[in-house]
């Protein structure tokens, strides 16, 4: 995957802001060309080198991984373009639950442990896993997020 230069908000149209952090916001975006809906992260460039970020996503190919499809560069931000992911943190869910399910424990920890696999198998460590970075969807499909600490 390439670095594409100067051409986002040509290909993407920013909606609304998710969250956001000292360094980056993670916006929902909408792909002006066939109008499907994704996260994206922007990173105010600041010298910083994100390429251990860009490549850990760019080897993961894992249902329970966030997906990297483009990313763009532009003279002050970086633009990840990422699958949009629907759901409540793990953080969220533990706190508003009273009780879990012995089989629904077991099946968040089995997502969590095959995405752990893949990741390791690709010499990624994810750097920051907390239940913040697991989001689990109305249907219990996980998803690891947040790989800004992630190194190879």
């Amino acid at each position: 995957m390439a670095i594409l230069s100067k051409e986002f908000g040509r290909h993407y149209e920013l909606n609304r802001k998710m969250r956001s952090g000292a360094r980056c916001a993670m916006m929902e975006a909408t792909h002006r060309g066939c109008g499907d809906k994704y996260a994206v992260k922007v990173i105010k460039k600041e010298g910083r080198s994100l390429n251990s970020e860009i490549r850990s996503l760019m080897r993961l190919s894992h249902a329970n991984c966030v997906q990297l499809h483009e990313v763009y560069e532009e003279h002050k931000d970086l633009y990840l373009v990422m699958d949009l992911v629907e759901g409540a943190t793990l953080a969220d869910e533990i706190s508003y639950q009273a009780a879990f399910s012995e089989a629904r424990i077991a099946g968040i920890m089995s997502q969590i442990l095959d995405a752990l696999n893949h990741m390791h198998e690709n010499g990624i460590v994810h750097g920051n896993l907390v239940e913040e970075h697991v989001i689990v969807s109305c249907d219990d499909t996980v998803k690891i997020v947040g790989f800004g600490s992630s190194y190879l």
